[in-house]
């Protein structure tokens, strides 16, 4: 997996696992205490929501259907109403975050541009609202081979256009940490239960 490291000194490009690209969980926890997530009610947000508070940080989770996860709701978790796609909103409920995680993401589009508004128009928003609310710290979520010249996929074009956008912020003084993870799979995953389901269908899987 590709790390994407900027801070307002510089630029640099390392590999490793998905944990060095929240080290800010142990490294920066003295100065960040409330974390924003958006699209933290999947497989990737539930466990670092729950990392989060393993380490006495508080976190926001930004969602449009917050009555659909009230499982994730604790003395330390608060789950907002939230349409990330309206600017307006999505800055009135990042006031008083420290750092924002951006872990959204499709993988089928609906309409002709919906990987544009997921991928693109999201970070780019989450950039502004940052800048005006003076949060110095974008963990952003992209994908394997994102940007690549060479990949023709419309998928992975908007991927590398939005992990772009948020290296962006840099010029305005946040940090910004990007990740380009592959297949991420665990428990309750998406990838693997798939083919434990379609295996209890049927003893015959195709490869």
């Amino acid at each position: 997996m590709l790390i994407h490291e900027v801070s307002s000194s510089g630029y640099a490009a390392s590999t490793g696992r998905l944990g060095r690209s929240v080290r800010f969980l142990r490294g920066e926890s003295m100065k960040i205490k409330q974390v924003g997530i958006l699209g933290g009610t999947g497989f990737v947000g539930r466990y670092l929501a729950s990392a989060l508070v393993r380490r006495g940080q508080r976190v926001r989770i930004l969602s449009r259907h917050p009555q659909r996860h009230r499982d994730l709701v604790s003395r330390e978790v608060e789950v907002l109403e939230t349409d990330i796609h309206n600017p307006k909103q999505l800055r009135e409920r990042l006031q008083g975050m420290d750092a924002v995680v951006n872990l959204v993401g499709i993988h089928n589009e609906s309409g002709s541009n919906g990987f544009v508004r997921a991928h693109v128009e999201v970070p780019r928003s989450l950039v502004a609202a940052c800048s005006d609310l003076g949060i110095g710290r974008i963990l952003h979520m992209s994908a394997l081979h994102a940007g690549d010249t060479e990949v023709k996929s419309h998928y992975m074009r908007t991927k590398g256009e939005g992990e772009s956008l948020a290296h962006e912020a840099k010029s305005q003084g946040i940090a910004v940490s990007s990740f380009q993870p592959s297949v991420i799979f665990g428990s309750k995953d998406s990838f693997l239960n798939r083919f434990a389901t379609l295996l209890r269908l049927s003893p015959v899987l195709p490869l």
